[in-house]
Order: C-alpha cells, then structure tokens, then sequence
C-alpha cells in the first residue's frame, strides 16, 4: 500500500466513527435513519463510502447510535455507542474492536458537536445540523491529527419520511434502485435474542407482497456472503426486488453481520465441530439448519407480518444454499406462506446427510405451498432438486424446478447464480412468485 492509499484508508476510517450524534428527547431531529448521498457529499478521492447508513434512537437517558458503510473496494466499516449528552467520553464498538471514543454536546435543538481525542490529543471534530424541515442532515468533520488536517462534508437524507414533509433542499426523483440503498435497519426478537435485518418498501401507500430473504451460512467471516459484504449482497437483490413491487426483508441471522453480536457465526460452529470429526461437523450443521438457524427464519417471518405497509396475506419466502433450506423448511411451520422460492439448496450437504434429507423431504410432503427450486448447471449438486421435484410431482403438488446454464467458471459461481445470474432467473422467479403472491 502506498503512501497516498494508507492515507486515504486512515482518513475514511477515521471519518466513519466521528459520524454521530443526537438528543434525549422523543422529539429529536437527530433520531431516525439516515442515508448518505454520496453525490452530494464531499470527500476526499478513494474516502467515500458507496453506502452508508446512521440510525439513532433514544435509549433512557441517552442516545444509542448505529452505522454501517460500504466502500468501492468492498471493504465494510461498522460503528456504534450509548452516550448522553453530556460532555463525557464514551466507548466507540467496531466490527473488530474499540474505536476512538466520542463524547458529545449540544449546541442547540438541530445542532450537536462530537469531539474525538486519544488521550489528551483531539484528533477530530464534528459538527452536524439538522435542518429546519428534519429531512436532510450535514455532518462536517475536521480531522485535527497529525497528518490529517482535511475536512469533510457529509449529506444525508432522513429515511422513510411522510408525505407531507417539506422540501428545504431540491431532491431527485426516487426510483426503485435509489431505495435500494436506503434500507431501514430494524430489530426483532428470536426467543432472547434482539436480531437485526434490512428492510426495503417500495415507493406508495402500499399494502405491498412481501419477501423474506434467507442468506447462506456466510463466508470466510461474518460480514461475507457469496463472495460480497452482506450489506451489497442485500442491496442487489432488493433493487430486483422493489422493481417487481415487493417489500424484501434481508434478516440477518445470529452471528452474522447486523446480527453479529447475537452469537457465533455458522462457519465458526462448523469449524469447531469439525475439529471433533467429520460425522459431528455433518450432526452439528443438521443441529443448526433445524434449531437455531430455523427459529431465526421463523422470527424473521412472524416480524414481517407486523411491519406497516406489508399485506400478510402475501407473504414468500426466498433463500440461498443453506438460507434455500431453512426456506423449504418453513413451510410446515406456517400455511400462510404463499410461495417458496430456494436457490442451491442442499448443493454442498444433500449427500452428507440423510438425516438432512429425509427432514426436508418430510417437510415438502406436509406443506401445501407452491415451491420452485432453482440451480445452475454447474452447482456442486443438484440431486437436491430434482428429488424433491419429484416427491412434489408424485404428492401432485405445485411446484417449480429450473436448472440453468452453467455459470461462471467452477462449481463456486454456479452455487452463487443468485448474484451472478440475475438477468437469467429474474424473469421466471417473478413469473411463479406472482402468480402466487398477486392473484
């Protein structure tokens, strides 16, 4: 890494955890989301994230605050903290550990200053402005230390904002794809824990079908999905989504990027159990597909009937590789599910386990909602498929199987056509999902 690039990676890290602030109380402008408009921001080349999102929310006597950004070279940032508005530090938590701690002040209702110090040094201050009508939010941060004396512009624009808000600032029109990246981050409850997911709505009143979304069990750590940070593997999919007019709800499950801090992640469990033996790694991923993993799919399910603008009546579930089977195991749980749709499902674990299989297949048999099952030619194996195709078939329930093209170049890129084969299987998912789901 050269010089200029350390900089620039130095600079943007620092800039990520000085962007905060708010209020105590239930009227604040500062609580909300809040979505950086990169186009509107100023930052120094290679600095700006490509999305980026603050929530904020009032907790007790203090403020809790949330952000999550995304850079052009794949590289994620994670920031949050509880802190009152007070004037004292507090403990700034990242994706891997301390960041510099923020104490904050206000300087009136739409105006509050967050300095950051190591040690006696003040390395950064911010300042950041609501304004008058509550639906843009300017964050200006001048780095203080040494080596970096640049300043920074930061535009955000409020979330989900009413019909009857005022304009200050000229917007663009919103489109499908711009709301895309505007996710709301919400939290639900899976027994004890506090999950968190990004939900996207399409543009009107609504009521709109709904999807639930079913991630795989990761990559090489938890804030990796298929070869992509989790944040833009939820945002390409949601633009395809909100296109055709869904609601999509990308839960992030136990260990895994929002939801990091709510237990192990599932590769790591694999990795334990594997140390015991390969027939306990095989039990412990059949332990995780049909307990924990399946009651967080089911949390996200029951959350999403319950949020504003979704019609319950149409809700589907959708999943991939190890998301693909907790999907089809859904089903028995809730009859009110319309469709299922389940990409690469068992491709890596059909074979591995018969205890698996004859749990998924016992589950179709029960269900009477329609299923497609969808893979590319090249994935590690679609037997899964088509044996489920045909106990469907046999039952002469409704059900779906595409087999594709190969894609891309090994086993790897056909198991992850979800991502890499959008333009082939977009016109026939919608086909089935709205036959079922906008009769």
């Amino acid at each position: 890494m050269g010089r200029e690039d350390g900089y620039v990676v130095r600079f943007a890290a620092l800039i990520l955890i000085v962007l905060s602030g708010s209020a105590v109380a239930s009227t604040d402008p500062f609580v909300g989301t809040w979505v950086l408009n990169p186009q509107r921001s100023k930052y120094p080349p290679g600095a700006c994230p490509t999305h980026m999102v603050i929530e904020m929310e009032t907790v007790a006597t203090g403020i809790r605050y949330r952000s999550d950004a995304t850079y052009a070279n794949g590289r994620t940032a994670h920031a949050e903290y509880t802190a009152e508005y007070n004037g004292r530090q507090v403990l700034v938590v990242g994706a891997h550990g301390l960041l510099l701690p923020v104490s904050l002040k206000r300087l009136d209702s739409r105006t509050v200053v967050a300095t950051y110090m190591r040690g006696l040094e003040v390395l950064a201050i911010s300042q950041r402005m609501v304004s008058n009508d509550g639906r843009r939010m300017i964050i200006t941060t001048s780095a203080k230390g040494r080596g970096n004396k640049a300043t920074v512009v930061g535009v955000y624009e409020r979330a989900n904002l009413g019909k009857n808000s005022s304009a200050l600032f000229a917007q663009p029109a919103v489109s499908a794809t711009q709301h895309a990246v505007a996710p709301q981050i919400v939290e639900l409850p899976s027994g004890a824990l506090r999950l968190k997911g990004y939900l996207w709505k399409p543009v009107g009143p609504g009521p709109f079908p709904a999807v639930l979304f079913n991630h795989g069990s990761g990559a090489t750590d938890a804030q990796h999905t298929a070869g992509r940070t989790m944040a833009k593997a939820a945002a390409d999919l949601a633009t395809v989504f909100l296109k055709h007019g869904y609601i999509f709800f990308y839960l992030c499950r136990r260990g895994q990027r929002l939801s990091a801090d709510q237990g192990l992640f599932t590769q790591d469990l694999f990795k334990q159990a594997e140390a015991e033996g390969l027939e306990r790694r095989k039990q412990a991923h059949y332990e995780l597909v049909t307990g924990s993993q399946l009651d967080d799919a089911l949390a996200g399910l029951a959350f999403l009937k319950t949020v504003t603008g979704v019609d319950p009546r149409r809700i589907a579930i959708v999943g991939h590789s190890l998301g693909g089977m907790l999907s089809l195991l859904s089903g028995v749980h809730d009859s009110t599910i319309l469709a299922e749709v389940s990409f690469a499902a068992g491709a890596k674990s059909w074979h591995a386990s018969p205890e698996l299989r004859e749990r998924v297949l016992s589950a179709v048999d029960k269900t009477s909602t329609p299923i497609m099952l969808v893979y590319a030619a090249n994935d590690f194996d679609t037997a899964p498929g088509t044996v489920i195709a045909a106990e469907l078939d046999r039952l002469h329930k409704p059900h779906l199987l595409k087999i594709y093209p190969a894609v891309g170049k090994n086993s790897e890129d056909g198991h992850n056509l979800l991502y890499l084969a959008m333009p082939e299987w977009e016109p026939d998912v919608f086909q089935f999902l709205d036959a079922n789901l906008k009769r």
